[in-house]
């Protein structure tokens, strides 16, 4: 169980190889298969602007929250997508857009404005090492104050690690260098 996130509400979800589960003030209730989940296996926790909580499982299957049980579906990326081991591979940005890591692509879908409109959606961007980012292992994403996109890459190789940001507005990732504080051959695991 190593996925957590803290909703608005104050309540902590964690995810795990065996389930979700959510630790709030009356205790531990926990989600899997029987609550509508495609896996028990839960990759990924990300809050949406509304409050809903959202999940990535196997396959980048996604689920969300209703309150009551998980409601899935998957957008069109392609099948039997691996990550990168550890990676957190869902964010749901300020502006609405979810991102998708995997060990070979960065996926972004724009334009969503309820969870359903992801179901077979096609990706409004695809990232790889072409725009970019220093390989095409995604590793982590962070969303700064100001809007701006970082996301930290693993490789085969040292040379593979690293770290890039989009800015607000653009549409290619520029990598930092040992001059921007990262050491050669190193790759962000989380962000704050």
């Amino acid at each position: 169980m190593g996925r957590m996130e803290e909703d608005a509400a104050g309540n902590l979800w964690i995810g795990g190889q065996t389930g979700a589960s959510r630790l709030d003030r009356s205790g531990l209730v926990s989600f899997g298969i029987k609550d509508g989940a495609n896996s028990s296996r839960f990759y990924a926790i990300s809050e949406g602007g509304d409050g809903s909580i959202y999940f990535a499982g196997r396959d980048l299957y996604l689920s969300r929250f209703d309150g009551n049980m998980l409601e899935g579906l998957r957008p069109q990326i392609q099948p039997n997508v691996s990550t990168v081991w550890t990676s957190r591979p869902l964010m749901v940005a300020s502006n609405g857009d979810w991102w998708l890591l995997t060990g070979e692509k960065l996926y972004r879908f724009s334009g969503i404005t309820e969870f359903s409109q992801l179901a077979n959606r096609t990706p409004s961007n695809i990232y790889t090492s072409e725009d970019g980012l220093k390989s095409d292992g995604m590793f982590q994403i962070y969303e700064d104050s100001g809007g701006d996109i970082w996301v930290s890459t693993r490789g085969s190789t040292g040379d593979a690690h690293g770290l890039a940001r989009l800015r607000k507005g653009e549409n290619r990732f520029s990598v930092i260098t040992g001059s921007g504080g990262i050491s050669a051959g190193k790759s962000p695991a989380s962000f704050a």
